[in-house]
């Protein structure tokens, strides 16, 4: 009888399953330790999967000594750095193919990790063990330091962010809220000398009774609960609150102008205190539906500023809520100052109606159901629920919250949002900042001024699926722009997605959508334009008439036509020069790699010839490519059985016939060095280098070089080579990876894209920008990564992966690929872009995993040598001095680096190897261009 005994112990340990109540719509179980640890357990998420989510309620927030700004950030970076136990934690996540990130807002630091379920014991042990034994030295912690800097750096090259940091040393006198996560400038360069007080910050914010673990997925929950008792319960407590001062009441309106050092579009924000988030409380949660009625996309004044008036590029209210009382916003960007003054005129006018009158109960009613469905929508992948739930676990330690915040949200009425807008969108209780680009003076106010032809269905019924997912792509991409009207693809798939129908204006559509939380989506590239959505089930029928409408009856309006087509004009005017380097450099380099060919120019064309662009030039590109045989429809879901018929009757609508294939495209063969470098004036260098390679997806040779690419620089991911050289062992940037097939804008994603296959594709190394550490040095150390990046493909085509390297990155791919079809659309996604490659029948993401499976090393080895070389390439810098660049790369003049701090012997002298390895440059194979001229034609 003793197995009973032990039974009912185990059975008195083990807490009971909470039943789904509320908008919450799993069931989960609370796991609370005697040292005040909690983990939250949620059968949620895809079979096989877990989210690993853990969160220290310590942000930027909690940095409240002086100088001391930044750490919480900084941990952010150094939970990564191993323990005695797992002293190569990345290698670990690597070998069981998981996905692990993490990030640092105002209020949290917040560890993921997304594997597979049968490495839940490996989880808990690894994850437990890292919160508690932490092990860094002084070497790696300034190594650390250097990676943060160029973060920080990188995020100053964004107008948004610039804006972002003064409108919060605006508002702000006391509260910590006052800096950003990142912290202050002077405080980021003074990291290095800070490692004594880095262990003091940890001690006494990684305790036990200070973090919550989200645990979601697929695993049995009596393990779970077992192995994070065993595991968690000698973490000793002594968690030491932050002495955070309370922001004095501000008494009078402030405002304050910045100057942005470059081109960027005129901004402003226009910043409110308000209350703290408390689920039950009526006026704080009724901030949040006040700034979704008043200034949400839904609203009258985006309608009167965006899309009637066009006064504006963009106005986007955000009263989001947090720890302690903080600030809700209203942001806005347009072209010209007078513009903006307007915009802050209306806004005026929105506080006052608000303020006085009440709003009408089907705007609250459209809003209430808005956030409903935001909620749910993000409710399919395990981490996305545990994602879900962080913001209540932060605020109140527990997820019971979340019925509540939704309980109190339905319990509103128009009487309590007036009283939420007298009460806090006050004037004296404003700040008002504005952004201009450099050199533009502050202006003062001023008053203003046949048969079907149709060539396939792709269905992916998923019965269990609360969503319906839509893929629609059409035959035709950037590829196809006429010479000299370059963007037309793009701007046509623009105007379609974001316009009025003959059956509903914009602003019908939009008001229909809202309620849904639902929307579309186009995607233009160089092959492919595609339109995307995904609904809730419930709003099938109504969204179903909408997105067809989009596509298969735009109305064509000229003014909705000015203002999409303005709003590409400030994107090549400015944002597409002016925001992010990383993403500009990858376009130059394809651009030099494919010139000549359909391939050279970008999807959104050229400044210089998107200009002159018109309404009727859009309507005969519909007219001549949006045609019958060009399109290949997909649906995936719980869609109604008769739905796939009904979309391919839907579909016959459009004209017959096809698009005449354009041929391939041939780029010239690249002989020896060439680069291109852009004149800017940055404080650090983006860097891409590539050449085309003849890989396609549909070829014999491709997951033999995906797993090599996984192994040299797999994207976003720390167990990548180039990542562990340059980043992690040197701490010179934020990241650096490879690619063999397309992966634009990368630095917004972290899984591949769908839906950008082409027929040529490059490979392609990224170095993220590398910032200088002191006057003068930023050529050295630039031309020391990408000597790191070049000696590491050297080392590959040379010498191939090890058994060891191969066997890890198999291991990992196996398991990470998991991934990629994480959500009902990728996968959708993915089953389009099979249709592209000739792989209906194998499918790529369902083969994947036995693809890799059959691998040997020397299959990959040999296709590393038919693919890969490191001679023949073109190279593209963005950073200051061109000249001086230039002067170095001629010469072959070595690039040594230093340290803020002292390094092993092993790595300087690998150092001394890697600032010789050959880097010289004939003068006649670099180019230099000036930002300001950078794709205008």
């Amino acid at each position: 009888m003793k197995w009973i005994s032990r039974l009912l112990l185990v059975l008195m340990l083990l807490g009971p399953l909470t039943a789904a109540d509320g908008i919450f719509p799993f069931q989960y179980r609370e796991v609370k330790l005697e040292n005040g640890f909690t983990a939250f357990l949620i059968d949620a998420g895809a079979p096989g999967q877990l989210a690993y989510v853990t969160i220290v309620r310590t942000g930027s927030r909690d940095e409240w000594e002086p100088g001391r700004s930044g750490y919480a950030h900084f941990f952010e970076h150094m939970m990564f750095r191993g323990t005695e136990k797992y002293p190569n934690f990345d290698q670990v996540l690597t070998k069981i193919g998981a996905d692990s990130n993490a990030f640092t807002s105002s209020d949290m630091t917040v560890y993921h990790i997304v594997a597979s379920s049968d490495s839940l014991e490996l989880l808990v042990d690894l994850e437990s063990d890292r919160f508690q034994n932490l092990k860094y030295d002084e070497s790696d912690f300034r190594t650390e330091a250097g990676a943060v800097l160029g973060e920080f750096n990188q995020g100053r090259s964004s107008p948004f962010s610039f804006l972002f940091e003064k409108v919060l040393d605006t508002a702000f006198d006391e509260h910590t809220y006052k800096h950003t996560t990142i912290g202050f400038e002077a405080d980021v360069r003074a990291m290095p000398e800070g490692f004594d007080y880095s262990r003091s910050f940890f001690n006494r914010y990684y305790r036990p009774e200070n973090v919550v673990l989200l645990l979601s997925g697929d695993f049995d929950f009596d393990q779970a609960e077992k192995l994070i008792r065993e595991h968690y319960s000698g973490w000793k407590s002594g968690y030491e609150p932050p002495q955070i001062t309370p922001e004095p009441k501000q008494t009078a309106q402030r405002k304050a102008t910045v100057e942005f050092p470059g081109r960027a579009l005129p901004m402003m924000a226009v910043a409110y205190k308000i209350p703290a988030w408390t689920p039950g409380d009526k006026q704080a949660v009724a901030v949040e539906l006040l700034g979704q009625v008043a200034f949400g996309p839904n609203s009258d004044i985006y309608r009167e500023l965006v899309i009637e008036n066009q006064t504006v590029q963009f106005i986007q209210g955000d009263f989001g809520l947090q720890r302690d009382p903080g600030l809700g916003a209203i942001w806005v960007g347009a072209p010209g100052q007078q513009k903006l003054h307007q915009a802050r005129r209306a806004i005026d006018a929105t506080v006052k109606r608000y303020s006085s009158e009440l709003a009408s109960q089907e705007a609250l009613n459209n809003a209430k159901r808005y956030m409903r469905y935001s909620y749910l929508m993000g409710l399919e992948t395990a981490r996305e629920v545990a994602f879900s739930l962080i913001g209540p676990v932060v605020n109140t330690g527990g997820i019971e919250a979340v019925n509540t915040y939704y309980e109190t949200l339905d319990s509103l009425t128009p009487e309590d949002v007036r009283e939420a807008a007298r009460q806090v969108l006050r004037q004296e209780s404003r700040s008002i900042v504005t952004l201009l680009p450099e050199g533009m003076q502050p202006e003062d106010e001023m008053e203003p001024e046949a048969p079907s032809d149709l060539e396939n269905v792709v269905t992916l019924p998923e019965p269990n699926s609360p969503y319906v997912s839509f893929n629609i792509w059409f035959k035709v991409g950037s590829q196809n722009d006429p010479q000299g009207k370059e963007g037309l693809a793009a701007l046509t798939a623009a105007v379609l997605e974001d316009s009025s129908s003959v059956h509903n204006s914009y602003e019908q559509i939009r008001a229909k959508l809202y309620p849904m939380s639902a929307g579309y989506t186009s995607s233009v590239d160089k092959e492919m334009t595609v339109f995307r959505g995904t609904v809730h089930k419930d709003n099938l029928e109504e969204y179903y008439k909408l997105f067809t409408d989009a596509i298969l009856a735009p109305a064509f309006k000229e003014e909705d036509f000015q203002r999409i087509k303005s709003q590409l004009m400030t994107y090549l005017e400015q944002r597409r020069r002016f925001s992010s380097d990383e993403e500009l450099g990858k376009e130059l380099l394809f651009r030099e790699i494919f010139r000549g060919t359909p391939y050279e120019h970008p999807e959104e064309g050229y400044v210089e010839t998107v200009r002159p662009l018109t309404l009727d030039d859009v309507k005969d590109f519909y007219a001549g490519y949006y045609l019958r045989g060009s399109v290949v429809v997909g649906l995936a879901g719980d869609y109604p059985q008769d739905l796939p018929q009904k979309l391919h009757a839907d579909f016959d609508r459009l004209p017959a016939g096809t698009v005449e294939p354009v041929p391939p495209p041939q780029p010239q063969p690249i002989q020896g060095l060439n680069v291109l470098i852009v004149e800017k004036n940055t404080s650090a260098t983006a860097i891409s280098m590539g050449y085309p390679i003849d890989l396609l997806r549909s070829d014999d040779d491709f997951y033999a070089m995906m797993l090599a690419n996984s192994w040299l620089g797999e994207h976003r991911n720390s167990s990548s080579n180039l990542y562990q050289v340059i980043r992690e062992s040197r701490g010179m940037n934020y990241g650096d990876y490879s690619y063999i097939e397309a992966y634009p804008m990368g630095h917004t994603i972290s899984l591949p894209p769908q839906n950008v296959a082409r027929r040529q594709q490059i490979f392609q190394i990224w170095i993220r920008p590398v910032s200088g550490l002191q006057e003068g040095d930023l050529h050295d150390r630039a031309l020391f990564a990408t000597r790191a990046a070049l000696r590491e493909l050297s080392g590959l085509v040379e010498n191939g992966l090890s058994q060891e390297q191969f066997e890890i990155t198999k291991g990992f791919l196996k398991n990470y690929t998991v991934n990629y079809g994480s959500t009902l659309s990728r996968r959708l996604g993915y089953r389009i872009d099979d249709y592209f490659y000739g792989m209906q029948e194998e499918g790529h993401l369902d083969s994947m995993k036995a693809e890799l499976e059959m691998l040997k090393r020397d299959d990959v080895n040999q296709a590393i040598k038919r693919h890969l070389h490191t001679g023949d390439m073109w190279m593209v810098f963005i950073t200051k001095d061109a000249e001086g660049l230039k002067r170095r790369l001629v010469s072959g003049a070595e690039s040594p680096i230093q340290y803020p701090g002292d390094k092993p012997e092993a790595i300087l002298a690998e150092d001394r190897i890697i600032q010789s390895f050959p880097l010289r440059v004939p003068e006649e194979k670099i180019k230099i261009l000036d930002i300001n001229e950078v794709l205008e034609r």
